[in-house]
């Protein structure tokens, strides 16, 4: 079974209105990754969606006990995973619904997601006349080129997606954090990375179907799609030849240099010339073609266009951000922002990039400052005087999750925290979180 996603519109205007009557909740990010997002919840006060109230049990590290806030921890998980490898001043604010989108029982639509709004020649931009998905052109300029009233990406998820037969035969989301759903179900979180980062960059303006620019500029996504056949980039062709470039199977590539040290990694999807291979089907499918890679491409990749597999890894997203001048910054080891981050419940703090098997020390304190890490001479921690909240084992891929309640009294208590591993003088990024 295939499960086709259409994970962005191409055919968006230069600036889309927000919706009103919203609800924001921001979070913040790591120290590694300057990239804080805002999830505005537009299914609040419609008792669906990100505000379902239906009790559930925690489920696979997801302290969540009502649908709604599983769903919103989720994406919790997904902007810290994200954050943590971008950077930017500017707030990301990603507008997020539950709605009914194409489902059948062989074949359905998990979501989509867009860039709001697109900016060029703006103070900053790295390549003139060229349109940036907002996020990357706020990174790039440093302000919020909006003004900071205005949303930057829409993602949607498909509510029919419940169990029902006629569904996907009767597939249901998975709202836990540990990649682990039971039988064929869908990984929300997996799902969420991937649309997020089509509305982060990952995603060309080009109308696939007659080649046309958008609003007769370049994006830049133009200046690294090439066409083997033709020999040319995307920035360099027409109209037509780009409609032919996009249904050209196995000769559309990606051809930024960053992507291309990586295309070594892979076992399948590299063209002979060595430039990454991206999805071109014949006849051209909107929505999918073009800002995919190619499903070629093996190991499986996130921004596929088909869901393949549980995974946490943007892969070469990474690389291609690189390319469309994101600044990006490897996960190594990492603290991932406290799920949900509130006083009165459970919360969840996990740490990746361990070593497997080693301890993991959760350290907490009130004040920053600079503290010698025992046994690692030169190793210090950003936390003054920290405490040790809890320890142990890092599991087989080198993560440490723990789960503690926060009272109420904490309610507008401001914490820091760092996961440190001893038998590799690893201190990680610095969590701050107001309870």
């Amino acid at each position: 079974m295939r499960l086709l996603e259409k994970p962005s519109r191409r055919t968006l205007g230069l600036v889309l209105p927000a919706v009103a009557l919203i609800l924001t909740l921001a979070f913040p990010a790591s120290a590694f990754g300057a990239a804080q997002f805002v999830l505005v919840n537009l299914d609040a006060g419609t008792g669906a969606g990100l505000d379902d109230p239906t009790p559930v049990a925690p489920v696979g590290g997801n302290p969540g006990t009502t649908l709604g806030q599983q769903r919103q921890n989720v994406f919790l998980r997904a902007f810290s995973i994200w954050g943590a490898q971008l950077n930017s001043p500017v707030p990301i604010r990603v507008q997020a619904t539950f709605t009914p989108l194409t489902c059948m029982p062989t074949f359905g639509t998990l979501g989509s997601a867009l860039s709001l709004t697109v900016f060029r020649d703006f103070a900053g931009a790295p390549v003139a006349a060229t349109w940036f998905h907002a996020a990357l052109g706020n990174a790039l300029a440093g302000v919020d080129l909006d003004g900071g009233t205005a949303d930057d990406i829409l993602a949607r998820f498909n509510s029919n997606i419940n169990g029902s037969p006629g569904c996907l035969g009767g597939l249901n989301w998975y709202y836990g954090l540990d990649g682990n759903p039971p039988g064929n179900d869908l990984d929300f979180l997996t799902v969420i990375l991937h649309e997020l980062g089509h509305g982060l960059g990952f995603a060309s303006f080009v109308n696939e179907v007659n080649g046309q620019l958008l609003a007769g500029f370049h994006d830049i996504w133009n200046f690294f799609l090439g066409d083997a056949t033709l020999l040319k980039l995307w920035v360099n062709m027409t109209n037509a030849e780009r409609m032919f470039s996009a249904t050209n199977t196995g000769n559309l590539v990606w051809t930024g240099a960053n992507v291309t040290a990586q295309a070594g990694t892979l076992t399948a999807g590299v063209h002979p010339f060595g430039f990454v291979q991206m999805f071109a089907p014949n006849p051209v499918q909107p929505g999918s073609s073009v800002s995919h890679w190619d499903t070629a491409v093996t190991p499986n990749e996130l921004m596929e266009p088909s869901f393949t597999n549980l995974t946490t890894d943007v892969g070469l997203a990474f690389e291609l951000f690189q390319d469309i001048f994101w600044i990006m910054s490897p996960l190594g080891y990492t603290l991932l922002d406290t799920i949900p981050g509130t006083a009165g419940g459970n919360n969840l703090f996990t740490s990746t990039g361990g070593t497997p098997g080693s301890t993991t020390f959760l350290i907490f304190g009130l004040a920053g400052g600079v503290t010698p890490i025992p046994g690692c001479p030169g190793v210090n921690s950003a936390i003054a005087t920290p405490s040790v909240l809890t320890s142990g084992p890092n599991d087989a891929a080198g993560n440490f999750n723990f789960t503690l309640n926060i009272g109420g009294g904490a309610a507008g208590l401001t914490v820091l925290f760092e996961a440190v591993e001893l038998t590799s003088c690893s201190v990680s990024n610095l969590v701050t979180e107001t309870f």
